[in-house]
Formats: C-alpha cells, structure tokens, sequence
C-alpha cells in the first residue's frame, strides 16, 4: 500500500497515512467533494512518498521533499542505538539465565533476579516502541 503524505502548499510536509482517504474529501482548489485517487490526490492535498528501506534498528523516519518528491529518509539515532544495545544485552543475559534455569543450576535467588531482568527487558521495549512511535508520527 502506498504512503501518502497531506500537504495544502505541496512544499510543506504534514501528516502521513497507508493509502489515501476513503471517504468524501474536500478539494483544495475548488472546494468540491469527492473521494481521492492515485490520480486525483494531489488535487486534495495528498502525495505519494516515495518508500525508502530502514537501513537498520538504529535509524529514525522523516519524510522530506528530495528533487521535488517526497521520500522517507532515514537518518542514524546515537540515543536508539544506544536502547537497542542495552535491549539487546538484557535479552542476552536473559537467554543465558534461562538456559541455566533449564539445566537446573540456578537457585531460587536467581530465579526472583530473572523476574526483574525481565521486567527491564519490557521497559527498555517500550522505550524503544515510544521512539520509533514519536519518530514515525513527528512531520
């Protein structure tokens, strides 16, 4: 599905969206209400943009106007980066504790150190999930 991204001047970016409106829209340059197409979008402020992959976990989202087209671009994040090496260490430690778990050489102290590596791991997944969230939503 196509991104679409609303903007009433076509050089200012706003709001994007997965796939045009499919409801009665008004048009920006004579007021007339219709549904948009692929081929009418622009009539109503909406522009295809253009998708670019995210070259890792450790890059955040924008979309810009780039030779006169919107495109995502993907700029690196030191911060997120960081999240996701402390993410990725918790699920680490978490995995080996959980092996030993497995094999029985664990004793009960470890086992209630465990519930709290694993109450950080979901914390430290939210932090991560609230960054991409804001990332994704900030124009």
């Amino acid at each position: 599905m196509t991104t679409y991204l609303f903007s009433a001047d076509g050089r200012t970016g706003g709001n994007t969206r997965n796939g045009l409106p499919d409801r009665f829209t008004q048009r920006l340059d004579d007021g007339a209400w219709s549904i948009p197409t692929a081929d009418t979008a622009a009539d109503f402020g909406w522009f295809p943009v253009r998708d670019v992959p995210q070259p890792s976990d450790d890059h955040v989202r924008t979309v810009d106007l780039v030779s006169g087209r919107w495109t995502e671009v993907w700029t690196f994040d030191q911060q997120l980066a960081e999240d996701n090496a402390a993410a990725a260490a918790v699920v680490a430690d978490k995995a080996e504790r959980l092996a030993r778990i497995e094999s029985k050489q664990i004793d009960q102290s470890e086992a209630t150190d465990l519930t709290e590596v694993a109450r950080r791991v979901a914390d430290l997944q939210q932090t991560v999930a609230d960054l991409i969230h804001l990332t994704v939503n900030t124009p």
